[in-house]
C-alpha cells in the first residue's frame, strides 16, 4: 500500500525525473569535457622537426601534409613499428604514411632528403614511449642542436603523445603536440555509443599510463 502511494506522488515522480535530467546533463558534460581534454592541441611555433606517428590513419594524411608543407620544418620523422606479417615488413601499423611522405617530398638526392623513417619493435603498450625513446636517440645522434619539436597524432591520442615524449624528452628539447584533425567535429550523442565511450575510455586509461608509468620499467 505504502509502496503504490509512493509511485503515484507527482512530487515523488517530478523529483526522480529532475534528477535523472541532471545526472544526464551531468554525464554529457563530463564526457565533451573529458574528450577535449584527450584530443590535445599544443603545437610549437617555429619547431625544427614535425614527428608523425607511424599509425596515422590514411584519411588523416593530407592534414600532416599541410602541416609540413607550410611549416618552417627541417625534417619530418616518421616513427611506428612494422607489421608482423613478412609481406608487409615494411610498412607501419595502421598506414604507408612514410611511404607516402618519402615520395611526396622526396629530395632529388637521398642523402639530403628532409624524410627519416624510424622503425621500432611492438611493444605493445609502451609503442609510444619507445617510439619517443627512437626519435630522441636519432636527433642525439644526428642534430644534437634541434630543441623544438612538434607532433603529429589523431584525436583523443593526443594526451597520451604528448605525455610519454614530454618525460622522454625532459629538458633537451620543447615538445608541442598536433591533434588530427584540427577541427575535429563533436559526433552527435558519441557519449550514447558503446564504442565511442570504450575508446575514450581506452585512450584515458593510456595517459594515466604515460603519466605515471616509471620509465626504469620501460623495455630496452
Amino acid at each position: 500500500m505504502h509502496i503504490k502511494v509512493l509511485i503515484c506522488n507527482p512530487v515523488l515522480i517530478f523529483g526522480v525525473l529532475v534528477l535523472l535530467v541532471f545526472f544526464c546533463f551531468v554525464s554529457i558534460f563530463c564526457s565533451n569535457a573529458l574528450r577535449e581534454f584527450l584530443s590535445l592541441n599544443k603545437p610549437i611555433p617555429n619547431a625544427q622537426v614535425l614527428v608523425v606517428e607511424g599509425w596515422l590513419f590514411n584519411k588523416l594524411f593530407s592534414y600532416a601534409d599541410e602541416e609540413f608543407s607550410t611549416g618552417k620544418y627541417r625534417y619530418l620523422i616518421v616513427a611506428g613499428r612494422k607489421y608482423s606479417d613478412a609481406t608487409d615488413s615494411g610498412t607501419f601499423q595502421s598506414c604507408d604514411f612514410a611511404h607516402y611522405a618519402e615520395k611526396k617530398f622526396a629530395a632529388p638526392f637521398p642523402a639530403v632528403s628532409p624524410v627519416h623513417i624510424i622503425h621500432v619493435p611492438d611493444r605493445h603498450w609502451h609503442n609510444t614511449f619507445m617510439s619517443a625513446v627512437a626519435v630522441k636517440s636519432w636527433i642525439r645522434e644526428n642534430h644534437p642542436e634541434i630543441q623544438r619539436i612538434n607532433v603529429c597524432t589523431a584525436g583523443s591520442h593526443a594526451r597520451k603523445t604528448w605525455c610519454a615524449y614530454t618525460r622522454i624528452f625532459g629538458s633537451s628539447a620543447e615538445v608541442g603536440i598536433i591533434s588530427l584533425p584540427p577541427r575535429q567535429p563533436i559526433k552527435k550523442n558519441w557519449w550514447l555509443n558503446r564504442i565511442g565511450l570504450k575508446w575514450q575510455v581506452y585512450f584515458l586509461g593510456g595517459y594515466l599510463y604515460a603519466r605515471f608509468w616509471p620509465l626504469f620499467l620501460l623495455p630496452r
